[in-house]
């Protein structure tokens, strides 16, 4: 039955009607594009997987291009007066850019003339004449405050690359439990069950799965072979190169992904603790570890205030591996978390700064002399990476630098920058990230 649903033709009036809906819940109401989705497959049981998936698609296509699709059709959201007919008109002139008929896109959005000659004389590239902060804002739909941003920090060219990575889908990358497999072990048993892979350039134990197949689905998922983690991200769990029989802690643990990185690193050895603010995260990593067959992660909530002598006194200068995956804006992570851009403001980075700072300034006490912290975000913002560091280390010489290229594969030397660790998605493939090596003295 599945099958047969999936071959039918998408009943394209069903997945536009989805789209409008969700787009007005994220764009309107501001929602998570993620959790609107999965709210509305969950409730929109008729569907059919090919529809599912298209909804989805589009959803985050649209996310990623709006500025660029209201260029291409001439249009000022400022003076629209209803929002439906302007999402309406972005998701048509989206489908025209993606290959479809325009005549028939005309009749199925049921387009006035106005704007059924605009998709006829559609633009579809950004024009290389125009300056470079609103070549940078169109191609990645970002806010003119941040496509300035980007440029002062990065240059423009570094910066429209990163535009153009944002527009793309991030590829589908796991790791292999090495618990309980091998990279080459897991590769051969995700083959059996009909999945192409090929090995991470750079990450040891990664897998690029091709096609984007769903792999919780797999036999090989439920055995706890592999978790779906992005190369960066495994690159990053390198740094604390966390060993068996230490005490390491995840200070901002979420779900775990890079809990159980380290938990691989110590061959499940060792006292590994994974803390969060939220709970309901944490029950999550608890049920990741389960099926990974990792016995030796303690979970605890913390407050939001984290004081390592009132609320970790045991473990205070006693820990010899510290991460610190600190809460930030999620500029490294644009393409998977498209709608992100359009809740960053001017003051969103040193809003976050403030608070990563302060995560640091506190977190760090569980560091022992002689031991190794790790500081690390999923931005690319200057303010939220080295800009927090250098503040760290002016208040705190104690605390010292390491160059991160010590700490990583040969291959990866080329994602470190100033010493810090810090790829970019146009440049290295993986999600955008940064990481500071410290050790205590």
């Amino acid at each position: 039955m599945n099958a047969a649903k999936s071959a039918r033709p998408l009943r394209q009036h069903l997945v536009r009607a989805a789209v409008l809906e969700l787009c007005a819940a994220v764009r309107v109401d501001g929602e998570l594009a993620d959790r609107a989705l999965e709210r509305l497959i969950r409730r929109e049981k008729n569907l059919f997987s090919a529809e599912r998936r298209a909804i989805g698609e589009d959803l985050f296509h649209l996310l990623r291009r709006e500025r660029f699709l209201d260029f291409a059709l001439g249009l000022d959201p400022a003076r629209a007066t209803s929002l439906k007919p302007l999402f309406d008109a972005r998701y048509a002139a989206l489908r025209c850019l993606n290959g479809a008929e325009v005549s028939r896109v005309i009749a199925e959005h049921a387009c006035d003339e106005s704007l059924a000659r605009r998709l006829v004389n559609l633009r579809r590239d950004v024009p290389a004449d125009l300056p470079g902060d609103r070549r940078v804002a169109l191609t990645g739909s970002f806010p003119d405050h941040l496509a300035r941003r980007l440029i002062d920090e990065m240059g423009e060219a570094d910066a429209l690359g990163f535009a153009e990575s944002s527009q793309q889908r991030a590829p589908l990358t796991l790791r292999a439990n090495t618990l309980r497999a091998t990279r080459d072990q897991l590769r051969k048993a995700l083959n059996r069950e009909g999945i192409d892979t090929s090995p991470t350039p750079v990450a040891p134990d990664g897998l690029t799965a091709h096609g984007h197949p769903r792999l919780t689905a797999t036999r090989a998922f439920e055995d706890g072979l592999f978790e779906i983690q992005d190369e960066g991200s495994q690159l990053l769990a390198l740094l604390v190169d966390a060993k068996p029989g230490e005490r390491v802690v995840d200070t901002c643990a979420g779900a775990g992904g890079k809990t159980l990185s380290l938990a691989a690193q110590m061959q499940g050895q060792g006292t590994l603790l994974a803390f969060d603010v939220q709970a309901s995260r944490l029950q999550k990593l608890v049920q990741r570890a389960r099926r990974a067959a990792v016995h030796t992660i303690q979970t605890r909530v913390i407050p939001a205030q984290f004081d390592a002598r009132r609320d970790a006194a045991k473990l205070r200068a006693k820990c010899d591996r510290v991460l610190i995956d600190a809460p930030c804006s999620g500029l490294g992570v644009l393409r998977r978390t498209p709608d992100a851009r359009y809740r960053l403001s001017e003051t969103t980075f040193d809003e976050f700064a403030e608070r990563q700072l302060a995560i640091l300034q506190s977190h760090c006490e569980l560091t022992r002399p002689g031991g190794r912290l790790v500081y690390a975000t999923c931005s690319v913002a200057r303010a939220e990476n080295e800009s927090v560091v250098e503040r760290f280390l002016a208040a705190r010489p104690d605390f010292e630098l390491v160059d991160a290229a010590q700490a990583l594969p040969t291959a990866a030397r080329a994602m470190v920058r100033d010493g810090f660790f810090a790829p970019l998605p146009h440049r290295h493939g993986c999600d955008g990230f940064f990481a500071a090596l410290l050790t205590r003295r």
